[in-house]
């Protein structure tokens, strides 16, 4: 993991044309392991690049956990782009809703929209990692047996629908304060808890439905790599994110790279219209929103259309970056 003897590695980004140095400097042999980390719009809005996923699989970074949705309004604007660039780069990749239902119904139809979305931005159900509902929010419902009973709705109608790795996140007060633990319908949850001093195998979160993941910190920086900001990062006891569970579920030991192609040549290759008037309605097709023509856009869509993968019979109304 990250906290491994110094090492210097080199990532080749073949998709760039460039290497790109990064040094990881040597971290206390007490530290937690950085075996996955969760991300958004809010570390980079248009999604990040496939150079950033390469190093830090480079670095023993085993998987990541991609925003997808909220309430029944919102789509992430840079999930399809993340999804289809950790995937390039030989991540697991997971997923996850943030909860506002405050009901039965409203949970229901948040796990219908969370499915639409998924397909949108092309999580596939059969070969990806966890779907994950993210319990936190002081606006959720107040009382405990409610709350759980509304997250258990929304995790049963997610394998109605076909999605056999399902999982809860939530703050490590939260969730033994404003759930029951016992009640729901998973165990093993992934939880969060931010002590000044972490340790490595010493979660300071209160597992008390079985040790599942700890996210350990909320401003880890990579060394070399400051201007991608801070992010989310957590240990993985239980394995759910970062092993194989299931033959359908891809994964590879090594950074994948990718040959040298240009979307547009891609394109033109294939007789298709080249224009940024069609790309920017082929992004918009796969879920890529906000079109701009980044090279985290461009290596996104072009991976999608390479694997032959069908724009999902759904739309992005309401995915507004600003709920």
């Amino acid at each position: 993991m990250l906290n491994k003897l110094f090492k210097c590695i080199t990532v080749l980004a073949l998709s760039f044309g460039v290497a790109l140095p990064f040094s990881f400097n040597a971290q206390a042999a007490t530290s937690p392991d950085v075996d996955f980390i969760d991300v958004s719009h809010h570390n980079s809005e248009l999604g990040l690049p496939l150079a950033f996923y390469q190093t830090i699989k480079s670095a023993d970074v085993n998987s990541v956990v991609v925003k997808v949705s909220e309430g029944t309004y919102y789509v992430d604007p840079a999930a399809s782009v993340n999804i289809a660039n950790a995937k390039q780069a030989g991540l697991i990749v997971n997923a996850y809703h943030y909860a506002r239902f405050t009901s039965n119904a409203s949970a229901k139809a948040e796990a219908d929209w969370f499915d639409k979305k998924l397909q949108l931005v092309g999580f596939d159900k059969e070969k990806d990692g966890y779907v994950v509902v993210d319990v936190e929010d002081n606006s959720l419902p107040s009382s405990p047996s409610k709350l759980t009973e509304y997250t258990n709705t929304f995790i049963n109608e997610m394998k109605s629908l076909g999605y056999n790795r399902v999982d809860v996140y939530s703050g490590s007060y939260f969730y033994n304060n404003r759930l029951q633990p016992k009640a729901l319908s998973v165990s093993k949850p992934w939880l969060a808890a931010y002590p000044i001093n972490p340790m490595k195998n010493q979660p300071t979160a209160n597992f008390s439905n079985g040790i599942g993941a700890w996210q350990w910190s909320q401003s880890y920086r990579f060394i070399g790599m400051n201007e991608y900001g801070n992010f989310d990062v957590s240990e993985d006891y239980a394995g759910k994110y970062t092993t194989k569970t299931s033959p359908e579920q891809e994964i590879s030991k090594n950074v994948k790279t990718i040959k040298t192609i240009s979307l547009i040549d891609y394109l033109k290759s294939k007789n298709i219209d080249s224009s940024f008037k069609n790309r920017e309605k082929l992004a918009n097709q796969y879920g890529i929103v906000d079109y701009s023509g980044t090279r985290a856009q461009n290596l996104a869509l072009l991976s999608k259309l390479k694997s032959g993968l069908k724009p999902a019979k759904t739309n992005i109304t309401n995915s507004n970056l600003n709920p």
